[in-house]
């Protein structure tokens, strides 16, 4: 998916930027407003002033009003529509047929983000936009989400952006990170794009607390740990080196 040139009203100029299947994107910004409205303009919600974007068929958003989403009021009519019921679906996002036959509405916010997620896999988008949804989650709803995108990445070859408050999550899941003003300031690298502690600040994001803990074993103990992305990996190396 690619933002050529693109503009609206004087909240975004010249947005331009190339999306990468098989890459899991984490967007930063110092208004959620501004990722809502990213993610509006990609879905076509709004219409741009100038501009174009290719290649942006065939999404599914994760939103984080979840009841917003629902349009059935039969679960098994949500996820498979008119398909056939796939319980691979159903395994995978841990339900199984017991609730098919319910409200959606009627679920509570452990079981109704399960449905969604089941959704978006029987839609099979190319794109998957989410959208603050992490910080709304149970931790194993969280753990769940987190490895279907794994898995939609590099089995699946999908596109995944992702915006959302829980910096550290954010940090560990993307592999790329772009910071959003009214321009894309910067996009690359998520290690080398968080080193630069001074531009975060600027825009006022959060530092993963990896970074924070990484500079400051830097500073105390004059020791360089690696760049990492999960915690396991973090309490190695300082066993190692510190």
């Amino acid at each position: 998916m690619e933002l050529k040139n693109v503009c609206y009203k004087n909240i975004f100029k010249d947005l331009n930027y190339t999306f990468v299947n098989t890459k899991i994107y984490g967007i930063y910004a110092s208004s959620f407003f501004k990722t809502d409205l990213l993610f509006e303009i990609i879905n076509g919600l709004i219409k741009i002033d100038k501009g174009i974007i290719k290649n942006c068929a065939n999404i599914f958003t994760l939103n984080y009003n979840f009841r917003d989403q629902i349009s059935n009021l039969i679960v098994k009519e949500e996820i498979f529509g008119n398909k056939a019921i796939d319980n691979s679906i159903l395994d995978s996002v841990m339900l199984d047929e017991s609730i098919l036959d319910k409200n959606p509405f009627d679920l509570d916010d452990l079981l109704l983000p399960r449905v969604i997620m089941a959704t978006m896999l029987v839609n099979d988008p190319d794109i998957i936009l989410v959208n603050n949804i992490f910080s709304k989650l149970s931790d194993s709803n969280k753990k769940l989400l987190r490895d279907l995108l794994k898995r939609l990445q590099f089995d699946f070859k999908k596109l995944v952006i992702i915006a959302d408050p829980d910096v550290d999550l954010l940090f560990e899941i993307s592999d790329v990170s772009l910071i959003l003003d009214d321009t894309i300031i910067v996009a690359g690298n998520k290690f080398d794009i968080f080193a630069n502690t001074d531009l975060l600040k600027n825009y006022n994001i959060d530092i993963p607390h990896y970074i924070e803990f990484k500079n400051y074993v830097k500073e105390k103990k004059d020791v360089d740990l690696l760049y990492r992305d999960r915690i396991t990996d973090i309490i190695k190396d300082v066993y190692d080196n510190v």
